[in-house]
């Protein structure tokens, strides 16, 4: 049997500034000068909390999901 490889979590931890959410949306952006994009809050996780527009927010998201982005 082959040596087993380390598991990799294909999770990330971006911080994102934070402009708005509803209850299944977190709407954020990379930088003040960027583009907003919607994240759905099933496939990320963050401290929630009441955050002011422009906070940074800490999002862990899937891999797939920062390259569907352009996070990565």
């Amino acid at each position: 049997m082959p040596p087993r490889t380390p598991f990799r979590s294909n999770l990330d931890e971006y911080p994102l500034y934070y402009v708005t959410e509803t209850d299944k949306g977190l709407c954020v952006r990379q930088g003040s000068a960027l583009p907003t994009f919607w994240l759905p809050k099933s496939q990320v996780e963050y401290e929630e909390k009441k955050y002011a527009k422009n906070e940074v927010v800490r999002v862990t998201m899937p891999e797939w999901l920062a390259e569907r982005n352009s996070l990565t």
